[in-house]
This record gives structure tokens, C-alpha cells and sequence, in this order.
């Protein structure tokens, strides 16, 4: 009887504990309930300020996981060309490129010319120019060759860069500064206190303002992928440079005719100095004359004296 007992009682108090267990595991699944209903319901400036984040980064992942696999395949690539250019038709070319540029559909975006036809003494000077150009993408090499007829190219480069993970970055977290904007148009008017009112009103400025920032960004990137760069430096010159190792008669050649110019332009200067300096030289020959013609007849009527 005793150990019926003893039995007995055991048996009650694990049901007991199966009991107590249930109750604490219902009652912390119902404060949970609780807490989520609270903060869907609640205007979160009434909670302090916070945005109940969670639902709209998982809803965020859900929209942009498609969109962004779909952007996947369109690369954002920014095309930079730059081109070192010899001409001997300096204002011909010049003409000739912003013609091309506009004719391309594209535009200049920064052009130096840098030196004068002649300086004050008649010599020529070979100009420079620096030049800045935006091409649509898919007709640069078009642009390119038709510039290779014109000149000769000395030195050519070119740069790639893929943008692909930073756009589409960027499109995700402006996704989702839209849809919280949204949420928090919805909260707004349901807010019932001033304290909420300001708190959502402040969130929506930053919003604000982290969109315009982030559209910025997106469209200048717009811009560099359509309109692909290049930069030209040309160079004015006489004789274009080789392209190709001269052969030692070729180099005699061009030796000669580069000495043949040089000292062609050394006597002409020399002339030109003479002509130029006859209001000094003409004076002082007639002052030495006229010394001299004095000096020997003063040498002369001593002469006689003696």
C-alpha cells in the first residue's frame, strides 16, 4: 500500500511538471504574439523613434533577388580611350573632330589649345592642344578610325571599368529607402502624436535626401556607360615621327633635311637681325667716320709742323 502510494504521487507530480512547462511555453509564445502585434500596429515613434526594419529587408530581398539577377546579365562597363595624335594641318584637324563629335551624336567636354601661329619675330610655333570627348559606346571605334585618316597616331591606350556590382548596389538600397518611405507615408497617418509626427517627418527628410543622392550617382553612371571617354593630345609638327626603325640611308636622309632647315633658318634670322638693326649700326658708322676723318687730319697738320 505504501509503495502504491509512493507511486501514486510520483506520477502526479511529473504530470504537474509536464503542466508547468506548457503554461511557461504558451506564455512566452503569447508575449512574443504580443511584441510582433505591437510593433505592426504601433507607430514606431512611439516605440522611441525605431522602424520595425525586419519585414521590409526580408520583403527587399524578395523584390530585388529577380531584379537583380535579371540586371546580371546587362554589364555597366565605362570605356576610356586616350590617343597621343601627331598632325601637320594643326586648325584642319582641330575643325575636323568637332565636326566628327557632333556628327557621332556626342560633345566635347573640355578642349586646350595651347600656343600661337607664329611668335613676334615670324618663326612658327608648334601648337599643342588637349581635348576632352564624349562618344555614344557602340560608334567610338568608328570615331577612332576616321581620326587615324587625319594624323598619325603615336601612342594609344585603354582603360575598361566594370560598374556592374556598384550599380546594381545601389539600386538595391535605393528599392529599399523606397518601400521604407512608403511604409512610413502609411505610419504618418496614423500617427496620433506630435512626438511621432516630428520623429517620421525627420526619417522622411533623410530618405529624402539619400535618394537624391543615390539617383545622382545612378545617372552619372548612366552617362559614362552611353557616352564612352576620350582623351586626345595632339601635337603640331613638321615631320611626322617614325613609325618603323629607319634604315641608315633613310636616316642620312632625314638628318640632312632637318640640318638643311636648321641652318636655312639660322641665316635668314642672321639677315633679318642685320635689316632690323640698321637704325643702330648706320649712326654708329657715320659717328666712327667722322672720328677717323678728324683723327687724320689732326695727324696730319702735326705731321706738317714737324
Amino acid at each position: 500500500m505504501k509503495k502504491r502510494f509512493v507511486g501514486l504521487l510520483a506520477v502526479v507530480l511529473v504530470l504537474f511538471g509536464f503542466t508547468a512547462c506548457g503554461g511557461a511555453a504558451s506564455g512566452a509564445a503569447a508575449d512574443k504574439m504580443e511584441i510582433a502585434e505591437t510593433m505592426a500596429v504601433s507607430p514606431p515613434a512611439a516605440a522611441g523613434g525605431h522602424m520595425p526594419e525586419a519585414p521590409a529587408l526580408e520583403e527587399t530581398e524578395r523584390e530585388t533577388g529577380e531584379t537583380l539577377t535579371s540586371r546580371s546579365q546587362t554589364r555597366k562597363l565605362i570605356r576610356t580611350v586616350e590617343l597621343q595624335m601627331e598632325t601637320g594641318e594643326f586648325d584642319a584637324f582641330l575643325q575636323a573632330v568637332g565636326e566628327k563629335t557632333e556628327t557621332f551624336g556626342g560633345y566635347t567636354e573640355r578642349s586646350d589649345v595651347m600656343g600661337k601661329q607664329a611668335d613676334s619675330e615670324g618663326n612658327p610655333i608648334l601648337r599643342t592642344a588637349s581635348l576632352t570627348v564624349r562618344i555614344p559606346t557602340g560608334r567610338l571605334d568608328e570615331f577612332i578610325t576616321d581620326l587615324e585618316g587625319k594624323g598619325s597616331i603615336v601612342n594609344r591606350s585603354e582603360n575598361t571599368e566594370d560598374v556592374t556590382l556598384q550599380y546594381s548596389d545601389i539600386e538595391s538600397r535605393k528599392k529599399t529607402l523606397e518601400m521604407e518611405q512608403d511604409r512610413i507615408w502609411a505610419l504618418l497617418e496614423k500617427a496620433d502624436t506630435l512626438d511621432a509626427v516630428i520623429a517620421l517627418e525627420k526619417r522622411l527628410s533623410e530618405i529624402r535626401y539619400d535618394l537624391e543622392s543615390m539617383e545622382s550617382q545612378l545617372r552619372l553612371y548612366d552617362n559614362q556607360v552611353e557616352y564612352s571617354i576620350l582623351r586626345l593630345d595632339l601635337s603640331e609638327v613638321t615631320n611626322y615621327s617614325p613609325t618603323e626603325p629607319q634604315t641608315i640611308w633613310q636616316r642620312i636622309r632625314t638628318g640632312f633635311v632637318e640640318n638643311a632647315h636648321r641652318a636655312a633658318g639660322l641665316f635668314s634670322s642672321l639677315f633679318v637681325g642685320i635689316i632690323i638693326s640698321v637704325p643702330f649700326w648706320v649712326p654708329a658708322a657715320a659717328i666712327l667716320f667722322i672720328f677717323y676723318f678728324i683723327g687724320r687730319k689732326y695727324a696730319k697738320k702735326h705731321g706738317e709742323k714737324k
